[in-house]
C-alpha cells in the first residue's frame, strides 16, 4: 500500500476554486453594504440641509436664493449648519413659486418662495426612493420636479431623490 503524504492536485484545485467562489460572493456583498452606507449618508445630509432651509425660512420669510455654493454660503454663514458638512452630492435650486422652473435671486421681492433639493442614489432598491417628489429617469437638475437623463430606467425606479418644501 502506497503512504499518501499530501494533497493531489485535484483536490487543491477543488480547495482553490472554492474559496475564489466564497471571496466573489463576500466582495459583491461588501461594494452592495458600500453603496447602501454611501446613500444612507446622503440622504441624512440632504435631510440636515432641508432642515437648516426650513428654519432660514421661518426665520426670514424666504429661502434662500440661487444654487447649491450659494446655499452653503448663506446657510453656514447664518450658523443653520456647520462648515464641515459635505454638499457636494447635493443639487439646490431656489424658485419664485411654488411650480416654477425660473431660478430666484436675491432681488426678488417677496423672495424666493420654494425651491428643490436632490441627490442622485446609488441603489435602485432604496426604500427612500418611493417616498420622494419626482417618478422620473436620470439625474436632479434642481429646476424641476423631475430628473433629466437620456439613460432609461432600468429596473423601474430612477436614482433621483428629491424633496420640495
Amino acid at each position: 500500500m502506497k503512504n499518501k503524504n499530501g494533497f493531489t492536485l485535484i483536490e487543491l484545485l477543488v480547495v482553490i476554486s472554492i474559496i475564489a467562489m466564497l471571496t466573489s460572493i463576500i466582495l459583491v456583498n461588501i461594494k452592495l453594504a458600500n453603496i447602501k452606507a454611501k446613500d444612507t449618508a446622503k440622504i441624512r445630509t440632504l435631510s440636515e440641509v432641508k432642515t437648516a432651509i426650513q428654519m432660514y425660512f421661518t426665520d426670514k420669510g424666504k429661502y434662500p436664493s440661487g444654487d447649491k455654493e450659494n446655499l452653503k454660503t448663506v446657510l453656514v454663514g447664518e450658523k443653520y449648519i456647520p462648515s464641515i458638512i459635505d454638499m457636494s452630492s447635493i443639487t439646490y435650486q431656489a424658485m419664485f413659486v411654488e411650480g416654477d422652473t425660473r431660478p430666484c435671486n436675491e432681488n426678488i421681492i417677496g423672495g424666493c418662495q420654494s425651491y428643490r433639493l436632490g441627490i442622485t442614489l446609488g441603489d435602485r432598491t432604496n426604500n427612500a426612493l418611493a417616498l420622494d417628489v419626482n417618478d422620473a429617469v436620470g439625474i436632479f437638475d434642481g429646476r424641476t420636479d423631475t430628473c433629466i437623463s437620456s439613460n432609461p430606467v432600468v429596473s423601474g425606479r430612477n436614482l433621483c431623490f428629491a424633496v420640495k418644501p
